[in-house]
């Protein structure tokens, strides 16, 4: 008999993890209303002919140029994109683990869409001198343009 029990621990210090997560993910893909289900059905059709290593966007999704501010290597970031790089048997996967629907359910009934938002043009790099006795009066301080 302790034999069998070491090898029960065995298996359950492999194992438990996955079985953990699969009893998880198999519950909550359970839907709770009937609003759910349908998004789900939504959901399901949508990841059967989703493209891996192609970018989705969210109906709020936005670009934005984003830099440190001291350096002049401003990039273009987007809020709102997903790229799944993995597929499994519920849905699709980001590199960084974020499920499809989870995307899909917080972009609501329009799902996710390979449509870009607009690109805003790239900002000029500007500094702002002025006095600290001035900083009540924006008027006086001299913005310049890079």
């Amino acid at each position: 008999m302790p034999l069998l029990a070491r090898l029960a621990d065995k298996f359950c210090d492999r194992y438990a993890d996955r079985i953990d997560t699969w009893v998880r993910e198999t519950v909550s893909a359970i839907p709770s209303s009937e609003a759910e289900r349908h998004m789900r059905t939504l959901h399901d059709v949508w990841a059967s002919t989703a493209q891996l290593h192609r970018s989705y966007f969210d109906p709020e999704a936005s670009f934005f140029w984003a830099g440190d501010g001291v350096h002049s290597d401003v990039r273009l970031a987007c809020v709102g994109e997903y790229v799944f790089v993995r597929r499994d048997r519920t849905g699709l996967y980001t590199a960084g683990g974020t499920h499809s629907w989870d995307a899909f359910y917080r972009a609501g009934v329009k799902g996710l869409t390979t449509d870009e938002p607009p690109k805003p043009p790239k900002t000029q790099e500007f500094t702002i001198t002025g006095e600290l006795g001035d900083a009540e009066h924006p008027e006086r301080w001299e913005i310049t343009l890079h």
